[in-house]
């Protein structure tokens, strides 16, 4: 049966030479696992005999070549993890993976429980603990997998500080595989986990946290940070809890450290149509998000003389943070029309994109276009699965008119400017 490539998405044939990932389970085309082929020639000849310190600086070196390579946070994850399964493989060590997660207890427990319905007979968990700010929790996993004759498990466990979640996956051999645990190299188990976590949580693992050296890591709050910055613009005419309900999921689930709502002067799309005045729009976006932490409300393209053109507006922003990558927040149609907007192929070349919409709402052309944006011009694209609020500011302008309550359509403040100051009605 052909394969995809993890990368861009190709098809690759069944005649076709490609890089596998064994234990990772992926494939990437010649053209995309060029790199890492050469990053895993040079330890696949480890000696049997390898000490521990000499295992580290092979590990070291390699995590550093894969964290400056050109891959994605989620394929070096991939090459983080195959490379554990070969040294275990290779050299019968036990197999341990932990990654770390921007996300809180509930939801990675809750991605671990959904993990374990997909591959687990039976399973345990202990009770939360929680010390100094420290909660933590164990899963013991019996008879792992219903389609292998061994009774071996997996042990789980769950550490979330801050924000940050870390979880360790260990191959356990020996009856009930954890009080008789052996830390055996039963690295099916392990990666039968991960596995099913890719397979069905993977807007989970792309809240993976991309470290340069996992041997080397402070659990703290600054694990949270990272260089991305959120770009959340529109007419907003008025902003509604839609807007708000996105530009929340893109700090949750995009991993941004901060959020720019950027209220345009005029849309190109929306030359010669009369909207509020950009003070008023202005103030309702800072209403909205008058309560939320790392969020920043931009008067950059309303004081902007000519058109609100996103390639323009990024060029700039990406003057001011030039250390930050940056991520344009938009809906499911806006994104699928991206190679149509001024300079969409550049736009789509030098930047990155935050998607979100209703969900299952043209969800297979989107993920189609994800990937021909990523196989044609490298786009890097986070895909919001929070539910978004059917909303449209023509519904809303349209009940003002009418003298209808828009309570439900936009925040208690806005609604209160809105009447306050006559607009729309």
């Amino acid at each position: 049966m052909a394969k995809e490539c993890a990368v861009c998405g190709k098809t690759i044939s069944l005649l076709e030479k490609s890089v596998k990932l064994k234990y990772a389970g992926a494939h990437l085309c010649m053209d995309c696992g060029a790199e890492a082929e050469n990053l895993f020639n040079e330890v696949n000849e480890l000696p049997d005999d390898s000490a521990d310190a000499y295992l580290a600086t092979v590990k070291a070196e390699f995590y550093s070549k894969v964290y400056n390579s050109g891959y994605s946070t989620y394929i070096r994850s991939l090459l983080r993890d195959e490379l554990l399964f070969r040294i275990s493989a290779r050299l019968q060590r036990k197999t341990v993976i932990r990654k770390y997660f921007r996300t809180d207890f509930e939801s990675a427990g809750s991605a671990i429980h959904k993990a374990a319905l997909g591959c687990a007979e039976t399973f345990l968990k202990t009770e939360p603990v929680e010390i100094n700010g420290v909660k933590q929790q164990t899963y013991i996993f019996e008879k792992l997998f219903l389609r292998s004759e061994s009774s071996t498990g997996l042990h789980v466990e769950l550490l979330s500080y801050a924000g940050v979640s870390a979880i360790t996956v260990i191959g356990a051999g020996g009856g009930n595989g954890y009080s008789n645990i052996d830390w055996g190299t039963e690295k099916d188990f392990v990666r039968h986990f991960w596995s099913e976590m890719r397979e069905n949580n993977r807007s989970f693992m792309e809240k993976e946290i991309d470290i340069e050296d996992p041997n080397n890591v402070k659990f703290d709050r600054s694990l949270a940070l990272t260089n991305k910055i959120g770009i959340l613009g529109g007419t907003f005419d008025p902003i509604h809890l839609g807007h708000k309900a996105l530009g929340e999921a893109a700090l949750r689930e995009g991993g941004i450290d901060k959020l720019i709502v950027m209220p345009a002067r005029v849309q190109p799309f929306k030359q010669g149509k009369k909207s509020a005045e950009g003070h008023h729009r202005f103030e309702m976006c800072r209403l909205t998000f008058e309560d939320a932490e790392n969020v920043e409300i931009s008067d950059y393209e309303l004081n902007n003389e000519s058109l609100s053109y996103t390639y323009d507006t990024l060029k700039f922003m990406q003057e001011i943070y030039p250390d930050k990558k940056l991520y344009f927040i938009l809906g499911t149609d806006s994104y699928l029309k991206l190679e149509d907007w001024y300079k969409g192929l550049r736009l789509l070349e030098n930047f990155s994109f935050i998607v979100g919409d209703r969900p299952g709402y043209r969800e297979a052309e989107l993920d189609e276009a994800i990937k021909k944006y990523r196989r044609k011009y490298g786009t890097d694209t986070i895909k919001i699965t929070a539910d978004m609020p059917d909303i449209s500011a023509t519904e809303i302008r349209e009940a003002l008119k009418a003298d209808k309550s828009v309570g439900h359509l936009v925040t208690e403040a806005v609604e209160r400017y809105i009447r306050e100051n006559g607009l729309y009605n």
